[in-house]
């Protein structure tokens, strides 16, 4: 079946495993043996959820032509605290220029920003107007939410607080 690719603007796809992850990606050549997909490290690790690509992963993928909107609003969650801390004002220069190296980018996958060095993973948590868009071209309103660390770390004190205040209200015979 023709999906009139060419005609239909950039050249942009999805890219999903057999287990059901997938992950859009603009094409930079077709230089791949044929019957193979070469995919950057970012995609393999989205894939098949690696945190590190030692060139071991194979599996079947399949390639599908996507029509993506262009994004007007993304939300980030950096994996660590050490995110916001680094990159501190210039957050938005900083993922200005991260995002030049995308094309596309899709609700739930894994990016790397590096800054000052360091590379830092940001989880897509939320896109408009859908859950897959292209970023090129386009201005994309962007956010960044509380590290995931920083999460974990406020609902573990949570937890500690309300297991006191439990421990407080037996021993004042409350129940």
């Amino acid at each position: 079946m023709s999906q009139d690719a060419p005609k239909n603007g950039a050249m942009l796809f999805e890219l999903a495993t057999s287990a059901g992850r997938s992950v859009h990606a603009g094409v930079l050549d077709f230089s791949a043996t044929l019957g193979t997909v070469a995919v950057p490290a970012h995609l393999i690790r989205n894939l098949w959820g690696l945190t590190t690509c030692d060139g071991q992963c194979h599996g079947d993928v399949i390639v599908t032509y996507r029509r993506l909107p262009k994004g007007t609003y993304v939300r980030f969650q950096p994996r660590s605290a050490g995110f916001q801390e680094a990159v501190g004002e210039s957050v938005e220069q900083v993922l200005q220029a991260s995002m030049f190296t995308h094309s596309t980018l899709t609700q739930g996958e894994w990016v790397q920003v590096q800054h000052a060095g360091t590379l830092h993973d940001l989880k897509v948590l939320a896109l408009k107007p859908q859950p897959a868009v292209s970023i090129i071209e386009t201005d994309l309103e962007a956010e960044v939410d509380p590290s995931v660390e920083t999460e974990e770390k406020l609902r573990a004190e949570e937890e500690a607080a309300q297991q006191r205040l439990q421990a407080m209200q037996r021993c004042a015979g409350w129940f």
